[in-house]
C-alpha cells in the first residue's frame, strides 16, 4: 500500500525530532538535544503538525504539553528508532575517540556520587562525543524504562529485576549507623536496645518513598521481632549523615557513605547490632542495547571503575 502523500515529505531526522519535542516538551531543549537551532526545531515542528495533520504540541499554562497523538506516536517513533539505531551501530565499527552518542542512565544518589565524577572525567578524556543523561530510577518501573528506550543503564539495587534483563554485579557493601558525636547515649558502642530506642531517619525517593535500604533494614528487624521509630523521612540518601550529625537521631547507610561523611562531619560510625545481608549493587541493561558501541562503551567504563581497588576503594574518596 503507497504512502500517502503528506507521509512521504518525513525523513528520519524529522522523526527523531517528534521524539525528542515530545520528550523534553520545549522546542528550545530539543533544539539542544538534537544539536541544532531553535528556529530549525520550529521549522521541522511545523512541517510534522502539517504532514501528520496534529498540533503535535500544544501550549498550556503549565508549558508545552503533547497531545494524545502526539504522545502516542512519540512511543512508537521511540521504539523504531531505537532498534534501528542499534543495528546500524551494529554494523559499523566503534571509535570512542569520535563516536557522538547519548545514554540516558538511571541511578540513585548514593551510586551517583560513588561512581559519575569518574565516569564522567574518563568519558571526557576517552569518549568525549558521548553525552550522559542522569534521571533517578523508578523501581516500579525501571524494567519498562529499559525495554521502551526510557533508559539505557540502571545502577543501584535491584533484586527482583534478573528475568529477561542483562545485570552485571557492581560491587557489595555492608550497612552501617551513624551519630553525632555528641549522642547523649550512644558512645563508644551501640547495643540492639540503644538502636531501638532511637528515633531513626529513613530516606526515600519520589517513585519510592520508603527506599529499598530501609525495606532491607525493616526485614532484617521484622524477622526479630521489632519495629523502628522512625521520626524523620527524607527525599535522598545523601541527607540523613546531615541530620543525624546535628541531632539525637540515628541513620543507617551503605558503609562507604558513612565512612566518607564521618571525615566531613561530626559523626560516629557502627556497625549494626543486629544481622543483615550486604548491599548488592549491580549494573542493569536490556537487550536492544546490548551490542551498541556506545552504550556497551560505558557500561564497561561503570564496571571497571565499580570494581577496580584503585578506583573505589573501602570509602569514597
Amino acid at each position: 500500500m503507497p504512502l500517502p502523500h503528506s507521509l512521504l515529505k518525513i525523513d528520519l531526522h524529522m522523526l527523531a525530532c517528534l521524539e525528542a519535542l515530545i520528550a523534553e516538551r520545549s522546542v528550545t531543549r530539543a533544539a539542544e538535544r538534537m544539536e541544532i537551532s531553535q528556529p530549525a526545531m520550529s521549522t521541522v515542528l511545523g512541517r510534522l503538525r502539517e504532514a501528520l495533520r496534529d498540533p503535535l504540541l500544544v501550549r498550556t499554562a503549565r508549558g508545552m504539553v503533547p497531545t494524545p497523538r502526539g504522545e502516542e506516536l512519540a512511543g512508537v517513533v521511540r521504539f523504531h528508532l531505537r532498534g534501528l539505531t542499534a543495528e546500524l551501530m551494529e554494523s559499523e565499527p566503534f571509535d570512542p575517540t569520535t563516536a557522538r552518542a547519548s545514554v540516558s542512565i538511571a541511578t540513585t544518589d548514593f551510586t551517583g556520587v560513588l561512581l559519575l565524577p569518574r565516569v564522567l572525567a574518563r568519558l571526557r578524556q576517552e569518549a568525549p562525543g558521548i553525552r550522559i543523561h542522569v534521571r533517578l530510577p523508578d523501581p516500579n518501573h525501571i524494567r519498562e524504562w529499559l525495554e521502551e528506550g526510557e533508559c539505557d543503564i540502571a545502577i543501584g539495587l535491584f533484586p527482583d529485576l534478573a528475568e529477561g534483563l542483562r545485570v552485571s554485579e557492581l560491587f557489595e557493601d555492608p550497612l552501617s549507623c551513624i551519630v553525632s558525636r555528641t549522642h547523649p547515649t550512644i558512645r563508644g558502642t551501640l547495643s540492639l536496645a540503644q538502636y531501638m530506642e532511637c528515633s531513626h531517619i529513613v530516606f526515600g525517593s519520589p517513585f519510592a518513598p520508603i527506599s529499598t535500604v530501609d525495606q532491607a533494614i525493616d526485614r532484617a528487624l521484622s524477622a526479630l521481632g521489632l519495629v523502628r521509630k522512625v521520626s524523620v523521612q527524607l527525599a535522598s540518601i545523601l541527607l540523613p549523615p546531615h541530620v543525624a550529625a546535628q541531632t539525637d537521631l540515628i541513620a543507617t547507610t551503605p558503609t562507604r557513605l558513612a565512612k566518607y561523611f564521618s571525615n566531613i562531619l561530626p559523626v560516629r560510625v557502627f556497625d549494626p547490632p543486629f544481622e543483615i545481608p550486604d548491599l548488592r549493587f549491580s549494573l542493569v541493561w536490556h537487550e536492544r542495547t546490548h551490542r551498541m558501541g556506545p552504550h556497551h562503551f560505558v557500561r564497561s567504563l561503570v564496571r571497571d571503575i565499580a570494581t577496580s581497588p584503585g578506583e573505589i576503594l573501602q570509602t569514597v574518596p
